[in-house]
């Protein structure tokens, strides 16, 4: 089996740049098949169904092959990608302009406060998770966006704040009880399978 170099796939991949901005039909579908999983794996952390995802990545690949030529072609073109996709996805919650739950960060409760995990100890269990997807999927749109820009894109509050035009507190709060959420179905989920376990012998 031949491997390719990492010199080698680089000038691959700007040969497929270059076919793309030429708008060549093959260099297009090259750069779509191996993007397309990528694109549709950040797509499915934002949206709650899969048509949904799928339109994001559609609109994504179309503004993708309009901005190639912008493109620096001396970074790298997976976190490129990436942040179009997300700049979508976030765009696309926007515009359907979902009913937001704001719940001020003020008004949360002591004891809601110290139930949440820490933010580690929740990363740790949704790794550990067999599936990952449908934790966030559950989540409201509102948490969701939040919670996915918070944890993924490793924004700031400030800056999901700007992003999503709530405020800070919003944000913080919308954080909060999407983790919340999360937590409890992750204790659903050991609860059932030390269940059985034990059913089981």
């Amino acid at each position: 089996m031949q491997t390719i170099t990492l010199h080698e796939r680089l000038f691959l991949e700007t040969k497929v740049i270059n076919g793309c901005i030429n708008k060549y039909e093959q260099d297009e579908k090259l750069l779509f098949e191996r993007y397309f999983a990528l694109c549709m794996h950040i797509a499915m952390r934002y949206c709650s169904n899969r048509e949904d995802a799928e339109e994001v990545v559609n609109d994504s690949f179309m503004k993708i092959f309009r901005k190639l030529d912008q493109f620096d072609k001396s970074k790298k073109l997976k976190p490129w990608i990436a942040q179009i996709v997300t700049n979508t996805a976030i765009d696309y919650h926007r515009k359907r302009q979902v009913t937001k739950v704001q719940m001020p960060i003020e008004t949360l409760t002591d004891d809601f406060v110290n139930y949440l995990p820490e933010e580690n100890d929740l990363l740790n269990d949704i790794e550990n998770m067999d599936s990952v997807l449908p934790l966030i999927r559950a989540l409201s749109p509102q948490y969701r966006v939040v919670f996915n820009l918070f944890v993924f894109e490793e924004y700031s509050h400030q800056e999901i704040s700007q992003r999503l035009g709530i405020s800070v507190g919003t944000s913080k709060s919308n954080l909060s009880k999407a983790k919340a959420v999360i937590r409890e179905k992750i204790n659903s989920d050991k609860k059932f399978l030390d269940f059985k376990k034990n059913a089981d012998g």
